[in-house]
């Protein structure tokens, strides 16, 4: 179950750190995705600038490689800052 307080990762504005908090398993494909890159609950994310409008950047805990997830796959993820 999803914190009162987690937000979906589309929702978030600006950069920043944030811990997954869930991740909607209402599309198999985007789940598969998505874990097969290493983002699953409890993972740090660093969202970072997009390059393109509707692209999400982010990298995975301390990693310099950066993941570009679109808008569909972005929305399945619920996020809250982490500390």
């Amino acid at each position: 179950m999803a914190k009162k307080n987690s937000v979906l990762l589309t929702q978030v504005i600006g950069k920043g750190t944030f811990e997954v908090d869930s991740i909607s398993d209402r599309d198999a494909a985007i789940v598969k995705l998505l874990s097969t890159s290493g983002i699953a609950h409890g993972v740090k994310l660093r969202l970072r600038e997009p390059q393109a409008e509707g692209v999400y950047a982010v990298s995975i805990g301390g990693s310099a490689q950066v993941l570009h997830l679109s808008r569909e796959a972005a929305d399945t993820i619920r996020v809250h800052p982490s500390h």
